[in-house]
């Protein structure tokens, strides 16, 4: 929902160790709401009250169906990418894309192959004058280039991820 600007949620120690499983599990609801609250707001996360409440709803789930452990196994049990996106999807505010981001981030060999056209990928795309729509259209391209620079799908995702300036920069020159 948005953007990467509160990943240092996940760098910064600070925010991040009291929003951990082990943190959050002898927390009331309430106070769970109030402590991912506090650190979302902290790491500048876009809807802070939103995803917390989100959070402290699937952390219930994951805790209920017996913790991360058992809800790891029950992700890898499902076969192919499909399965896990629609599994991934069943947790509160979790749509298609994110579910595929999830696995792409965990580098997941069945996610290998994709590209998420994001908002910085499709920055790239309008640079070079490719039309985003339909989707596998520009996906398409994206999977040529990664095939012709000899490296794989998601290597270029976080390639132009993480160098989207440097990319665009390029491009203009």
């Amino acid at each position: 929902m948005g953007n990467a600007r509160g990943a240092k949620l996940v760098h910064d120690d600070k925010l991040h160790d009291p929003v951990r499983y082990p943190a959050l599990l002898p927390l009331t609801e309430e106070k769970r709401i109030d402590v991912l609250t506090r650190s979302l707001r902290a790491a500048q996360v876009r809807m802070a009250v939103l995803k917390a409440k989100r959070l402290a709803a699937n952390f219930k789930r994951i805790k209920d169906e017996g913790g991360p452990d058992a809800i790891k196994l029950q992700l890898e049990d499902k076969a192919g990418r499909e399965e896990k996106i629609a599994y991934l999807q069943t947790f509160d505010g979790i749509g298609p894309k994110y579910a595929r981001d999830i696995m792409m981030d965990a580098y997941h060999p069945d996610f290998r192959d994709s590209i998420a056209l994001d908002v910085r990928v499709k920055k790239v795309a309008d640079a070079l004058g490719i039309d985003v729509a339909p989707y596998e259209a520009a996906e398409q391209f994206f999977i040529a280039a990664a095939a012709r620079a000899g490296i794989n799908r998601w290597e270029l995702d976080r390639l132009l991820y993480t160098f989207t300036d440097d990319v665009l920069t390029a491009i203009r020159a």
